[in-house]
């Protein structure tokens, strides 16, 4: 099974960490594909990596993600991990996801994703993920031993079976960066697969550029976006309230969650900023602008 799964790493002005997170994957056996879109240093990664895939501007990591998995498909790959540039993948991890990919194919049947249990650097915190308790959904952090169904997983770390992806297809490109996992989770529900968490793998990711108390004093902390960031946030949320395979209670949370984001504006160092790129965004959203906007 190894022989046929590969690692796509998506790198935009990398730092230390990703150079980490390749060493990490090489040592785990995996064959890498970079996907990088931004200038970097090909000589000091060429010996971590089986293909590199260099663009000549910020296409967007839809785009890229894509890129690399038309080329892993190409040489033959069954299944195949996705990777941020700033997630390490816990020692195990490509063993222990390989193997309860193959368990959860053999008892369950159509597999869409296998997530893993990401941990949150910025504030070491366990990310929560979408969970169905009696039918309704909620997004928890606890920690349980067998995997569990989920509506869809974090894209870094994520181990998905090539025919899968084949039959509910890429990710929207149109998205740029931000919701192309939860769009493509429900839309392989859509198609009749399932996704899950693996518990017993951990993926050590960063969110956001930090944290920062919502008000002096407080205990709940925001993570930090740029403005930019926060425009595909909003603009993408926005655009999945009218897809009919995006469920209404998942539309709802997200309908509460965005005025929340209104007010962890106010948090961000980049408040002032923020602000115009929100309003851009619901804009972009309702009159359906596909184009990536500038600095990007």
């Amino acid at each position: 099974m190894l022989e046929t799964t590969f690692a796509i790493s998506i790198a935009y002005y990398p730092d230390v960490r990703w150079y980490e997170q390749l060493k990490e994957l090489k040592r785990q056996n995996l064959k890498v594909i970079l996907v990088c879109n931004s200038q970097v240093d090909r000589k000091s990664v060429e010996e971590l990596c089986f293909r590199q895939i260099q663009n000549d501007s910020n296409v967007g990591l839809a785009h890229a993600v894509n890129q690399g998995v038309s080329f892993a498909l190409e040489k033959g790959a069954t299944q195949f991990f996705l990777f941020d540039q700033d997630s390490i993948p816990d020692k195990h991890f490509v063993a222990t996801m390989l193997s309860c990919l193959q368990d959860l194919q053999r008892q369950k049947g159509k597999i869409a994703c296998l997530g893993s249990l990401v941990v949150n650097e910025t504030n070491e915190s366990i990310w929560p993920y979408p969970l169905r308790l009696g039918g309704k959904l909620q997004f928890v952090n606890t920690i349980g031993e067998a995997p569990i169904p989920i509506d869809f997983a974090i894209s870094s770390g994520t181990l998905i079976p090539a025919e899968v992806w084949k039959e509910v297809g890429p990710y929207r490109e149109d998205f740029f960066i931000d919701g192309l996992d939860i769009e493509w989770g429900y839309r392989a529900l859509h198609f009749g697969y399932q996704s899950f968490i693996n518990f017993k793998s951990s993926l050590f990711h960063r969110l956001g550029e930090n944290t920062k108390p919502l008000y002096p004093f407080s205990k709940t902390k925001v993570i930090v976006h740029t403005p930019i960031r926060r425009y595909y946030i909003y603009r993408n949320l926005v655009w999945m309230m009218g897809m009919g395979w995006i469920p209404k209670d998942f539309k709802i949370h997200y309908v509460r969650k965005l005025t929340r984001y209104l007010l962890w504006i106010f948090a961000s160092p980049h408040q002032w900023s923020s602000i115009p790129k929100l309003l851009q965004g619901f804009w972009d959203a309702v009159f359906r602008s596909r184009k990536p906007i500038k600095n990007s």
